[in-house]
């Protein structure tokens, strides 16, 4: 259930919003520190419900709903560890996006907020820019966009869906075979971004780029490949190098939608 009783539809861990507004649960127990946080959500653009919390059980019980879009978590609830609370909520399938809020940010806390999965970490005194930027990338990262990728490798169009599938964003692949292929894909249906393989028989990797560029000039456009030379000599167009990891993949993204990368 929501905040105020309403109800939330959900797809496996995902959320789907079906009220037009962003439920967000704040868990911190310093009063000026939540004041703060909450001050600058309520100065963001786009309608919240929020929740408050001060207590480690008390953020335990929200987050088992799995009813919040996003959480600002304190790792110091009182004697009790906030991270502690989330790592109970995402065993039992909760897919909340969270920010962590501390003083404190020692390696080990860097490292078990990773692996849990947390989003960002906010130094406290909080500002209203750390929220914001917060704000904006969950509206980024939780947003449908779609990429054209274009490999003349089955496999490695399938591994490389994969990457995509564990990506913190949420990005559908349509797949092209080669570079006619994905520019004929493209002009009927353009999409977000584009993933291109250097090297690819008939027209290349940079041949594909140049055209679909021409089709459109604003196209976000990645050339992929192993080949650290031809990488290291294109001066045009985004790189990834294969093999690459979702977090590498997540990293290019941030780049292509604008967003700082975050601290975790």
């Amino acid at each position: 259930m929501m905040p105020d009783g309403k109800p939330v539809t959900t797809e496996a861990s995902d959320i789907v919003f079906v009220d037009g507004s962003w439920a967000i649960l704040i868990a911190e127990d310093n009063p000026g520190c939540r004041a703060r946080i909450q001050a600058a959500i309520a100065d963001y653009s786009y309608p919240t419900e929020v929740q408050i919390v001060s207590r480690s059980e008390d953020l335990l019980r929200e987050l088992a709903t799995n009813a919040y879009d996003l959480a600002f978590v304190d790792i110091a609830l009182g004697t009790s560890s906030g991270l502690d609370a989330v790592r109970i909520a995402r065993e039992q399938g909760m897919g909340t996006f969270v920010v962590v809020v501390s003083g404190s940010q020692t390696a080990l806390d860097r490292e078990e907020a990773r692996a849990l999965g947390a989003y960002d970490f906010i130094s406290k005194p909080v500002s209203i820019l750390d929220v914001h930027r917060s704000l904006d990338a969950f509206q980024k990262v939780r947003a449908r966009t779609t990429a054209l990728l274009i490999d003349d490798s089955g496999t490695a169009r399938r591994l490389i869906k994969r990457i995509f599938d564990r990506s913190i964003f949420r990005v559908h692949v349509v797949e092209a075979a080669d570079g006619v292929e994905g520019i004929e894909c493209f002009a009927r249906a353009p999409t977000d971004f584009v993933f291109i393989d250097l090297h690819m028989g008939g027209l290349d990797g940079l041949a594909t780029a140049r055209v679909i560029r021409a089709v459109n000039p604003d196209t976000k456009i990645v050339i992929i490949s192993g080949d650290t030379a031809a990488m290291t000599a294109n001066r045009q167009f985004a790189t990834l190098r294969k093999p690459f990891s979702a977090r590498q993949l997540d990293s290019v993204l941030h780049d292509l939608n604008g967003l700082p990368h975050p601290v975790l």
